[in-house]
C-alpha cells in the first residue's frame, strides 16, 4: 500500500496509525504540493481500494506532530 501512495502521491512521509483522532487504521500523507490532490486521490481509491487517508501540509503537519512521532509508523 504504502508503495503505492508514495508512486501516486508523491508525498514528503507517509505515517500510519492504528488508532488517532480520524479513525482507526489510518495513513497521514504530508504533501507540499495539494494543487492536483483530489485526481491523485481518485487515481489512489481505484488502484487501492478503500483505504482511510488524510491528507496534511507541512503547516498542518506541525501541529500533529507529536501524535504522529508517538503513535504512528513512519513508513516513508
Amino acid at each position: 500500500m504504502t508503495e503505492q501512495i508514495v508512486k501516486i502521491l508523491q508525498p514528503l512521509s507517509v505515517y500510519f496509525l492504528k488508532e488517532s483522532p480520524f479513525g482507526e487504521d489510518v495513513y497521514i500523507v504530508v504533501m507540499n504540493e495539494t494543487k492536483d490532490v483530489n485526481k491523485k486521490m481518485s487515481e489512489l481509491y481505484q488502484k487501492a481500494g478503500e483505504i482511510a487517508i488524510v491528507v496534511l501540509t507541512p503547516e498542518e503537519y506541525k501541529s500533529f506532530e507529536p501524535l504522529l512521532n508517538e503513535k504512528g509508523e513512519k513508513l516513508y
